[in-house]
């Protein structure tokens, strides 16, 4: 019977958790499995993976295949590290030593993966911050591109009033020779009224008056 390590989920519905069992390649995912030797939670922050590292070596040795993904955790977790220096004949001291150098460099790697998550986070708490100064500076700048729009039409009507005022101009001159003609005509019946007949006209009464006298 070929053993295969591989997962089998349980879980509720979006809410899946990984059992890392060892079961017969022909049965189904989900199906009858031999023995659980850990368990993967993917929701959780840090990814929980838990092994019986007894038994996950007990099968290895006893030829189980595992699969992709639960390769991944196991070298995720130095256990395919630690398999394949058993394999390589590898003492106990060496061993333990690479294990130790594993283990720190996967604590530096994890340092490095917070304070990279904590940077993304400044910058997009920054970028939510500048996001209201962008949006006043756009207001601004659209409200002096509106005020520049508006400002050439008091200089264009300033523009047009002479030209209508030129345009009055002619007429107001064309009637002012009109007009200096009506004056002359008003005024010429007051020089006849004043004319000589019509002062002979009264001075004859008194003429008249002497010749009878």
């Amino acid at each position: 019977m070929a053993v295969r390590l591989r997962l089998r989920r349980v879980g509720r519905k979006k809410s899946p958790i990984y059992k890392v069992v060892a079961a017969d390649k022909r049965s189904p995912r989900d199906g009858r499995f031999i023995e659980s030797v850990g368990q993967y939670e993917p929701l959780r922050k840090e990814n929980t993976v838990e092994f019986n590292e007894e038994r996950v070596m007990y099968w290895l040795k006893n030829g189980a295949q595992p699969s992709a993904t639960v390769q991944n955790l196991l070298r995720s977790q130095g256990l395919w590290l630690k398999w394949s220096l058993l394999k390589k004949g590898a003492d106990e001291s060496t061993i333990t030593e690479q294990l130790e150098k594993f283990s720190m460099q996967r604590a530096e790697r994890d340092q490095r993966a917070k304070e990279k998550s904590a940077e993304k986070k400044k910058d997009k708490a920054a970028a939510e911050a500048e996001k209201p100064a962008e949006a006043e500076t756009a207001a601004d700048e659209t409200q002096k591109a509106e005020e520049k729009q508006e400002s050439p039409q008091p200089a264009e009507e300033q523009q047009d009033a002479p030209a209508e005022k030129e345009a009055d101009a002619p007429a107001e001159e064309q009637a002012s020779p009109e007009e200096e003609q009506k004056t002359q005509e008003d005024a010429t019946p007051d020089k006849t009224s004043d004319s000589p007949d019509e002062s002979k006209k009264e001075e004859t009464p008194g003429e008249d008056s002497t010749k009878k006298e």
